[in-house]
């Protein structure tokens, strides 16, 4: 069937400073790491479900901070995932939790006045239990590893000569998050036993 998701929860970042350094100088690198932090974080994410043994969505990640004064900033994700339900291999499909296995890829933005982007694996697990034959509740754990590829010097000039900076080693670092889940199911075709 098709699916919708809600996540709202808790996110943080961490980068690696030194492999930064190594590549921008150790001013920029500090100064960037020092202005991204945790908070609210929000996802969202629409696919189709395949007889509950997997599916594939579209996933949009967001978190920010600051986000009522000049001094704002944020991050985010935009891309794919590839759910995988194990226990439906070998239990039937009609009790009421399930739980999955996350795997995609994306394309991630993330900084304050200095920013970083390029591309990121995903992965993480997820719990749910039904609340109601097409509405769930439950958790989730998400890990994003950014290997981001690109280095903004200010990202509202990122359009000016010398702008980004490549990243040949990438970013290093990590992105996770934890929240709570609310998902909607919408059955199309038959139903597994």
């Amino acid at each position: 069937g098709i699916t919708f998701g809600v996540q709202y929860g808790y996110g943080n970042w961490s980068f690696d400073e030194a492999r930064l350094a190594s590549q921008v100088g150790e001013p920029l690198a500090a100064s960037f790491t020092s202005n991204v932090h945790p908070g609210q974080t929000l996802d969202l994410h629409a696919g189709y479900n395949i007889l509950g043994y997997g599916g594939l969505e579209f996933d949009v990640t967001a978190t920010g901070w600051n986000i009522t004064t000049s001094d704002r900033g944020g991050g985010g994700f935009v891309g794919g995932v590839a759910s995988f339900s194990p226990f439906n291999f070998f239990l039937n499909h009609d009790r009421s939790w399930d739980a999955q296995v996350l795997l995609g890829y994306a394309y991630g933005l993330v900084g304050q006045h200095q920013a970083e982007s390029g591309g990121v694996f995903q992965w993480g697990l997820r719990g749910e239990s039904s609340v109601s034959s097409n509405v769930s509740v439950g958790v989730a754990l998400r890990f994003f590893p950014p290997r981001f590829s690109s280095f903004i010097l200010d990202y509202d000039n990122r359009d000016l000569p010398g702008e980004p900076i490549d990243l040949p080693q990438g970013s290093g670092g990590l992105f996770w998050m934890v929240g709570a889940q609310l998902g909607i199911l919408i059955p199309v075709g038959g139903t597994p036993k």
